[in-house]
């Protein structure tokens, strides 16, 4: 995802167009962005945490041209599922499972340690 964070960082900034809904600067849109990969990040599950990292990837990459109210929506849908997400990684913080995925407790167990 760091591609698209900057190409987003590169791009142009958009005028603002008149009407009920206004265009996000590329300021908010990194935000959001941001927020939502941090939100990912505090899934206790490595596969959730990908899921949700994959997905706010995959969003900003389809609404990566867009301009005026097509950009607008996204925004407003990117704000929605942010506010999604934190509540669902609370929830799944408290209910969630207690064990680990394989790979993470492959990496945290101590090198050498496996035999002896």
């Amino acid at each position: 995802c760091a591609p698209l964070a900057r190409s987003l960082a590169r791009s142009h900034t958009r005028q603002r167009l008149g009407g009920a809904m206004s265009a996000p600067t590329r300021t908010q849109a990194l935000s959001l962005l941001r927020s939502l990969l941090r939100s990912a990040a505090a899934f206790p599950d490595y596969n959730v945490r990908a899921y949700a990292a994959r997905r706010a990837c995959e969003a900003f990459r389809g609404a990566a041209g867009a301009e005026g109210d097509v950009a607008a929506r996204a925004y407003a849908r990117g704000a929605a599922q942010l506010q999604v997400l934190r509540r669902q990684a609370v929830v799944y913080g408290a209910y969630g499972s207690q064990y680990r995925h394989g790979l993470e407790a492959a990496a945290e167990a101590p090198r050498g340690a496996a035999g002896n």
